[in-house]
């Protein structure tokens, strides 16, 4: 992702908080159109052992952008 530059004055910590939010509403709207949730009930022992597992996945033939995501918020490539 392009790195932006901004002139540095008192009110910096503004910009990269705009930046942030960028990036942030960037990766919802890319998960929302290219991702998936995926939520499993376990159960062991007759319910003395229960779990939910949730695993977030996407699909998309650019690999950056998943590498981006990756760097971002962690996570696997499989």
């Amino acid at each position: 992702m392009q790195e932006y530059v901004t002139r540095p004055n008192r009110r910096r910590k503004g910009f990269r908080k705009v930046r942030e939010v960028a990036i942030n509403a960037w990766a919802a709207g890319f998960f929302d159109g290219e991702g998936c949730v995926l939520a499993r009930d376990r159960i062991k022992d007759q319910m003395k052992h229960r779990s939910i597992h949730v695993t977030l996945a996407l699909s998309n033939t650019y690999k950056e952008s998943i590498e981006l995501l990756q760097k971002l918020y962690g996570g696997n490539i499989a």
